[in-house]
């Protein structure tokens, strides 16, 4: 691991680990933007992988019976989503491509993969920070997922090629502060090894 010295707003490390990518169009950028700004990575995935929202309705005329109503219908909703992930992985992967990271800061990270990107496009990102190991609960029950995951939405900003591979340059276009806070952290620690 080793600092990068520029004149950046963010700490950048330059490190090897995994993260997970999809294109999104314009429009999916659009409807995953207010979930992504609204919940940290870990408040959406606390116990599903697969988060929906609660529809906007307003809660101060609602009836508890309907706001119960509407949750007990989340929770199911997550419930089958997860069963069908278990069936079905290779179905719920088919649409996310691997990379290898090779920076990272708060505002963004670096990765190569063997697909070709657009400068421009906007991707769905998922990792984990190494070293972060899964919580007790995550360990225990295939219900919970990776609390420690970050996932984002990015915008392309640089690419290149080298060899078979490319090298993706993305800027962080929606990020939870909460997530961002993480990652700012851990590339400090990082910084003084």
């Amino acid at each position: 691991m080793r600092l990068i010295t520029e004149k950046r707003e963010f700490t950048r490390i330059q490190l090897h680990f995994p993260v997970q990518w999809q294109r999104l169009s314009v429009e999916e950028h659009e409807q995953w933007k207010p979930m992504v700004l609204r919940q940290s990575t870990h408040d959406r995935r606390k116990f599903f992988f697969r988060s929906t929202d609660i529809p906007n309705f307003p809660r101060d005329t609602a009836r508890p019976a309907e706001i119960a109503i509407l949750q007990s219908l989340q929770q199911l909703h997550q419930k089958v989503d997860r069963l069908f992930e278990l069936l079905y992985p290779q179905q719920m992967d088919a649409h996310r491509i691997s990379g290898d990271a090779v920076d990272l800061s708060a505002s963004g990270v670096r990765f190569l993969t063997d697909i070709e990107v657009k400068r421009g496009e906007f991707l769905l990102l998922s990792f984990t920070l190494p070293g972060k190991s899964q919580t007790m609960a995550a360990r225990r029950s295939p219900w919970i997922k990776q609390s420690n995951m970050i996932e984002s939405l990015a915008e392309v900003v640089n690419i290149s090629r080298a060899d078979k591979r490319w090298t993706v340059a993305v800027t962080f276009s929606a990020i939870h502060p909460t997530d961002q806070q993480e990652i700012q952290r851990y590339c400090q620690q990082h910084r003084k090894k």
